[in-house]
């Protein structure tokens, strides 16, 4: 079962890989500082959220890590959707104040390769 679900997500990115763009001098990179600004809300230790991590690293997606405590997770009271409890969640706030939260690690690497 494991396996099915590492190759569905390794088929996805070699799929849709053209779709990432790298920054570098002549490509801009998928979220843009000026424009908006991604949080990435995790536990250090957790697996969905280093892939969701790596995939931003990867395409050069500059964002800020907040280490959710795991005990009060008092980090994501500050949400919109309070109701989630379970990380990774990426929150994009845009510089007109609107702000969209994308909740789980497969979510949020489909919304980046889009």
């Amino acid at each position: 079962m494991m396996m099915a679900r590492s190759s569905g997500v390794n088929r996805i990115l070699r799929v849709r890989s053209s779709t990432v763009r790298r920054s570098s001098s002549s490509a801009a990179p998928l979220v843009s500082e000026d424009e908006s600004k991604l949080k990435l809300y995790q536990y250090a230790i957790c697996p969905f959220c280093h892939k969701a991590k790596a995939l931003l690293s990867y395409a050069s997606v500059p964002h800020e890590i907040v280490e959710v405590n795991p005990l009060n997770k008092a980090e994501l009271k500050t949400l919109a959707d309070q109701s989630v409890k379970k990380v990774p969640i990426a929150v994009l706030e845009q510089k007109d104040g609107r702000s969209v939260q994308i909740n789980g690690s497969n979510d949020i690497i489909e919304a980046l390769l889009e």
